[in-house]
């Protein structure tokens, strides 16, 4: 079974926050860089953008502002996975 991901970051920063002396500082920039790339590939919500008063619309990814099409899972520019809900 895969590991839910917000649990792993809340162990990840308990972890973060135990680092209290120097010996630990190579161990602790690996945590902050793991931490880094988990909070990267938290999904962006999709943001409508109403260019006209209603008239005609399109969806951005809300990470990079990039316009997506409907129904993408990932934004073809900043690669980040587009929830839609």
């Amino acid at each position: 079974m895969m590991p839910d991901r917000n649990e792993v970051i809340e162990g990840l920063k308990k972890v973060w926050d135990a680092f209290d002396n120097m010996e630990h500082e190579l161990y602790a920039d690996y945590v902050f860089d793991a931490l880094a790339l988990l909070k990267e590939q938290e999904p962006e919500r999709v943001e409508i953008v109403d260019s006209d008063g209603g008239r005609t619309n399109w969806y951005v990814c809300g990470g990079c502002k990039t316009p997506i099409n409907q129904g993408d899972r990932f934004c073809h520019e900043c690669g980040r996975v587009v929830k839609w809900k």
